[in-house]
């Protein structure tokens, strides 16, 4: 069976003449124009949007992207909006390499009171170096690239078409904030999955119940399809999948933006953000958050987590009643916490011995406890209790 640069291959010789025939239904089929170059053609089009339009059960908003997230991924804090652009490619494959190319490149960006986004198709294989100069007289102009999954695939994907075809242009270099990243740390597990589609769904609750949907896996048939045959029927679904794709990215950082800033108006947002302060180095920022919510029934992983940040800051006067809280409930990290805190910071060898007797008793009641920690644990007393003999001779 034929790989997909094989098949793509075989499609060059057919898509000259294939552009002949459908250049008019294009542009019958999508308002736009066709780009000429002496490196070849391209279809270009766009579209606008109203901010304050409704998505799902949000609203088209310009972000305003929180300290936190400028720390964690190291973004300038003079970014203005209106030098965001959001950014997604429609593919033949899901490699980065050489036989990978982008069909369909949109941009978004925010212009005066709309969000704006704009659509290069290659028609012609052998046009891609016209894509990609036009592509990078966009890029120049703006900061800050926001993509889904841009930064392990879009992004490199472009670079190593720009490498091959020897354009000395550093794409990757520019600044990049990637959804996706923000994405996992708040639902990771919590979702069948993490794809953009599934948060649109069950997060922005906008669903893409259009019947004249393309899926994703679809594109590149359709698009070798178009070029053996001239059909642009899928080529106009492509573009409407790029476009939702494109429009959805603003509304999902601006509600991430507004989770992170505001993060005790949900509960479950309390922990993921106050991880994400953490990392960010926010570290105060990510102690108040979960002190925040002690009034509520806190649970143990969130109670445990507080008592670590302030171990971190050296607060054993607030870390120490968490761990003896949660060691009544036998919780092993919260032992050992005490154990050590115990013998190191108060000397009290006898009352690390009483908290590691303890763990060791639960471990025992567990059908499968884990060998190497009850070993750890056995060391722990061993060590103790020559030490306690020691001081009594």
């Amino acid at each position: 069976m034929k790989g997909w640069d094989a098949i793509f291959k075989d499609l060059e010789d057919k898509s000259s003449e294939a552009i002949e025939q459908t250049e008019c239904t294009i542009h019958e089929d999508i308002e736009g124009t066709y780009i000429h170059r002496d490196e070849g053609d391209v279809f270009y089009s766009e579209k606008s949007f109203e901010i304050g339009m409704i998505f799902g059960e949000c609203l088209l908003s310009v972000p305003a992207i929180p300290e936190a997230i400028i720390k964690k991924e190291k973004l300038p804090f003079d970014i203005p909006s209106s030098k965001y652009l959001f950014v997604d490619t429609e593919t033949t494959g899901l490699n980065t390499g050489g036989g990978s190319y982008a069909v369909l490149v949109g941009l978004g960006s925010f212009e005066d009171d709309k969000f704006v986004v704009r659509r290069w198709f290659l028609p012609d294989p052998a046009s891609e170096l016209t894509l990609l100069i036009e592509l990078r007289e966009i890029f120049e102009k703006y900061d800050l690239i926001v993509s889904y999954n841009g930064k392990s695939y879009d992004m490199n994907l472009l670079q190593s078409r720009y490498d091959f075809h020897g354009i000395n242009y550093r794409i990757k270099d520019k600044y990049q904030l990637d959804l996706l990243h923000l994405v996992r740390r708040f639902w990771r597990g919590k979702l069948t999955d993490c794809s953009l589609q599934t948060i649109e769904r069950e997060i922005l609750k906008y669903d893409r119940v259009d019947e004249d949907e393309i899926p994703g896996w679809k594109i590149p048939w359709a698009y070798f399809n178009f070029l053996e045959t001239g059909y642009t029927g899928d080529i106009v679904k492509i573009h409407d999948h790029n476009t939702i794709d494109i429009l959805s990215m603003p509304v999902l950082l601006d509600y991430l933006s507004n989770i992170i800033a505001n993060p005790s108006d949900v509960q479950e947002h309390l922990l993921p953000c106050s991880k994400y302060y953490e990392v960010a180095g926010m570290t105060d920022k990510a102690v108040g958050i979960l002190e925040s919510n002690q009034e509520d029934e806190t649970d143990e992983s969130t109670l445990l987590r507080l008592s670590l940040l302030y171990k971190r800051r050296a607060d054993y006067q607030n870390a120490v009643p968490v761990w003896e809280q949660l060691a009544k409930t036998d919780n092993l990290t919260a032992l050992e916490e005490l154990a050590k805190y115990a013998e190191h910071k108060s000397k009290n060898s006898e009352l690390a011995l009483q908290y590691t007797e303890q763990a060791m008793a639960f471990l025992q009641s567990l059908p499968l406890a884990n060998s190497d920690y009850h070993a750890k644990w056995q060391h722990r007393k061993q060590r103790l209790t020559a030490k306690l003999q020691r001081s009594k001779s």
